[in-house]
């Protein structure tokens, strides 16, 4: 059985306080937060879905829910990638990326 799902990562970077592109793609080491340069970096998954404008939706993006008319983090949580304090799985949701976690803080406050 052949897989059709793309699996990609997105990594930010704390010390330069951005996400990375090398334009080698990102490998793991030691799968602890620390890359091969020894950044210290988190990995946000790519959850295999679009939003409605065509971007890819990532782990750590904050998400408008148009069905709740509010702003929503994405989390992996119990196997699943789902919108934080709602508990949507993301295969059916009406959503727009508007930010994340990293970039934009203050839409979660």
């Amino acid at each position: 059985m052949a897989m059709n799902r793309v699996i990609k990562f997105r990594v930010w970077d704390y010390c330069a306080n951005a996400f990375i592109d090398n334009g080698e793609g990102i490998r793991v080491q030691d799968g602890l937060g620390e890359d091969h340069f020894g950044y210290e970096v988190e990995y946000q998954q790519f959850t295999g879905l679009k939003d409605q404008s065509g971007n890819d939706v990532y782990e750590g993006d904050v998400l408008y829910i148009n069905k709740h008319n509010t702003l929503r983090e994405v989390i992996f949580d119990r196997g699943s990638f789902r919108l934080k304090d709602l508990g949507y799985i993301l295969d059916t949701i009406d959503l727009d990326v508007f930010g994340n976690i990293f970039e934009n803080p203050e839409l979660l406050s």
